[in-house]
């Protein structure tokens, strides 16, 4: 197998300039969460209290779209591990009078979802001199697995 020769010099130049691009895109970079749920233990909760328990975790916007839809189990799952993960990315979990109903996920025309905050939640974004926050989200039974990434 041929193997092209890289002068010692020119190694050192690339990777100067990818640990330079790596400090610059992580110091833009406030807060990275992850969240990986096993959907069966919402399930449990679904069986007892469905609609007590979406009403609690979800925003007036997230709760009328989620029973205006399929009302599912699955569908609670994923706004319950998005708002995890996005709370980790905040750095406080559910601390600090943050709360579920403080982060409300909707979905744009793509079906992407987008992360509005308020109360102490926008006020800890804010701290973190957030300016967007990147969400995503996806499953395969049982598993629901959030990623959000809070960029300054």
């Amino acid at each position: 197998m041929y193997k092209k020769q890289i002068p010692d010099n020119a190694l050192v130049s690339c990777l100067n300039q990818q640990l330079i691009e790596a400090e610059s895109i992580n110091s833009n970079i406030a807060g990275v969460g992850i969240d990986l749920l096993d959907e069966r233990r919402i399930e449990k909760v679904c069986a007892r209290f469905k609609t007590e328990f979406a009403y609690k975790i979800l925003s007036k916007s997230e709760y009328l779209a989620w029973s205006e839809n399929d009302q599912s189990c699955n569908g609670i799952a994923k706004y319950f591990s998005a708002k995890e993960a996005v709370v980790k990315a905040l750095g406080t979990g559910f601390r600090q009078g943050i709360t579920f109903k403080q982060v409300n996920i909707t979905r744009n025309s793509l079906g992407c979802p987008i992360v509005s905050l308020t109360g102490e939640a926008y006020k800890r974004f804010k701290e973190l001199n957030g300016r967007s926050i990147y969400l995503s989200l996806t499953d395969e039974y049982p598993w629901v697995h959030a990623f959000a990434l809070v960029v300054r």
